[in-house]
């Protein structure tokens, strides 16, 4: 097969997003921290699940992601 007979590429597929809850994401961030033994209650860290969260809701949005 050559590449003249491919059939055409398919349109992106629609999926809903489900809404995100960035509140419950850095409750449990700060859980999982705590439980690793990560002491948030040093200054430098008490916006550490927050940062996390922010990071990977980024990472993980389709919107941030651009096709060529």
């Amino acid at each position: 097969m050559t590449i003249t007979q491919l059939p055409p590429a398919r349109p992106p597929a629609e999926c809903a997003i489900p809404a995100r809850d960035l509140a419950a994401a850095e409750t449990a961030a700060a859980e999982m921290l705590t439980a690793l033994g990560v002491d948030l209650g040093e200054e430098s860290r008490t916006a550490t699940p927050g940062r996390m969260v922010r990071a990977l809701a980024e990472v993980l949005t389709s919107d941030t992601w651009t096709t060529q």
